[in-house]
């Protein structure tokens, strides 16, 4: 167990998945002293521990992007590593028998 620290901080995000990242990210980005806290040894949250893959979609049913700023700066990121196909349109059928 890592030692306690007496380090104060203006900002203490809990839970390192995508929203705890995002949140983060923001408030650094505003000039806030920020600690990212997560129980596991890594980041991304069920995204990375059950490889639940893809994110949910970013835009609406008539194609409309409703979410950007961090999250599409993350995708822009992936693509330019060669790591995401960036966002694909997955069209679903609701069948009722």
């Amino acid at each position: 167990m890592g030692q306690l620290s007496n380090q104060v901080y203006d900002v203490a995000v809990i839970g390192g998945g995508p929203a705890g990242i995002a949140a983060a990210l923001a408030a650094a980005r505003c000039g806030a002293s920020v600690i990212l806290v997560e129980r596991y040894g890594f980041l991304g949250g069920m995204s990375t521990a059950s490889l639940v893959y893809p994110w949910m979609t970013f835009h609406t049913a008539s194609g409309e992007q409703v979410v950007k700023g961090i999250p599409q700066e993350i995708v822009d990121r992936l693509i330019a590593l060669g790591a995401s196909p960036g966002h694909l349109r997955i069209r679903s059928v609701l069948c009722i028998l």
